[in-house]
């Protein structure tokens, strides 16, 4: 055992120098810090943040909320590399874009509200031409995609009034009659959303031609609002809505460290567990089909493939280094396959070495034994019985190798029983 031990040790050293040489390669562990951009504090983004910031914060990792106007400034901030993370509305992004930020995720669809006045004589979006428009805070989603629904209805600031101020503003001003329209791409849950439903001088504006509207801008997509779904209590809606909806994304810069990336991805599961359905069709969400940008190839592996079975058993950041450090499996592999081949061999060599050392000793005292002067007998007497009690308390030698054991010690007490008849010889013979 002592044997093994003392091979295996200059294996292990080597194998070991060979994992630190190839970790110079690996790229770093990721800097478990992000920032996401946020919207507006108190929005549907900021609420979803929050419960991101509290899932990746029991994950270890420390979450900084910077708040934002809306997509269009989320956009800026992913560019700049001011923010990791952000919420964009489908629409908000530029081609352009495409090379730069990836989603991690669709996580619902925000539909088109257009509130206006019960007594209104609005009854298609064509008819909002030289009305006053509410059409979102400059920088945020709506405001972006107002304008472009508004230009394909041939509306612009030409011909109408586009005013971008924010909800809260926008609703107090339609309330009082002092704007024609309100804009809003909003969840579904917003409070925001049900204040209007439930006030008894607005009411929404149906969007016809919806079909039309999604053929020139395919990252729209139309939903069904399903009757009682805001309230059932009080039947809000009274009926089922068709509405137009651009999907909400959580989005990342595409430099973003792929472990990182992944663990996003997770942490957006978890959050909106169970998934939303809202879409006809009962897609759910999140997903990565409803995306406007391209994914990042790490989320897109997690939501098609889940958890890993190292996931499954360990702590996300062990099982993420573990997958991390697999280009060691190299250095092993190349070293110790050779080096289980070679141990048998030099564990043999190295047992029978030492029994043939102890046999060179006896060899030596057996062809001098006839010539020897009769005062060096119990000098060499002595020299074998010296062998052999260090022969006998070797008691470590394998069993597969006892045979050639005890004939050593076989061989050693027939020449030194030959050297006491010789010394007794010469003895009788004085």
């Amino acid at each position: 055992m002592k044997e093994a031990i003392k091979l295996w040790i200059p294996m292990l050293l080597l194998i070991g120098g060979a994992f630190w040489f190839t970790s110079r390669f690996i790229q770093p562990e990721p800097k478990k810090e992000l920032t996401i951009a946020t919207g507006r504090e108190g929005g549907v983004y900021y609420s979803y943040a929050i419960r991101y910031k509290k899932l990746l914060e029991e994950e270890g990792v420390k979450v900084h909320l910077l708040p934002s106007a809306g997509s269009v400034e989320t956009r800026k901030l992913l560019l700049s590399h001011k923010a990791d993370i952000g919420f964009m509305q489908g629409g908000t992004a530029k081609k352009s874009d495409e090379k730069k930020i990836n989603a991690i995720a669709a996580i619902y669809p925000e539909p088109l509200w257009i509130f206006i006045a019960k007594k209104s004589d609005i009854n298609t979006i064509n008819d909002l031409r030289t009305k006053r428009i509410a059409i979102g805070e400059r920088g945020s989603g709506t405001f972006a995609l107002s304008q472009k629904l508004l230009h394909e209805a041939g509306i612009d600031s030409n011909n109408t009034a586009l005013l971008d101020i924010n909800d809260s503003r926008a609703c107090k001003l339609l309330k009082r009659g002092e704007i024609d329209t309100l804009f809003r791409v909003i969840s579904a849950t917003s409070p925001k959303i049900r204040s209007c439903f439930e006030n008894p001088t607005l009411k929404l504006l149906p969007i016809r031609r919806i079909d039309a509207f999604i053929l020139r801008f395919p990252y729209l997509e139309k939903v069904t609002l399903p009757e009682g779904a805001i309230d059932l209590a009080q039947n809000i809606p009274t009926h089922d809505l068709d509405l137009l909806a651009a999907p909400a994304m959580v989005v990342t810069s595409n430099d973003l460290d792929k472990v990182l990336v992944r663990l996003m991805a997770r942490v957006v599961k978890k959050a909106h567990n169970p998934p939303a359905r809202l879409k006809s069709d009962g897609t759910a969400y999140p997903n990565i089909t409803a995306t406007q940008l391209p994914v990042h190839p790490s989320a897109a592996r997690y939501f098609t493939e889940g958890d890993t079975w190292l996931e499954k058993i360990f702590p996300y950041w062990i099982a993420a280094n573990i997958y991390r450090l697999k280009i060691l499996l190299i250095p092993i592999l190349t070293l110790l396959i050779p080096l289980l081949k070679s141990f048998l061999p030099l564990y043999r060599w190295r047992i029978r070495s030492k029994i043939y050392r102890w046999y060179h000793q006896l060899n030596e005292v057996d062809r001098q034994m006839e010539t020897l002067p009769p005062e060096e007998i119990p000098e060499q007497i002595e020299k074998l019985e010296q062998l052999q009690n260090e022969i006998k308390q070797h008691t470590d030698v394998p069993l597969s190798y006892m045979g050639e054991y005890y004939l050593l010690r076989t061989h050693v007490a027939f020449v030194l029983q030959r050297l006491r008849e010789v010394q007794k010889k010469n003895s009788d013979s004085l």
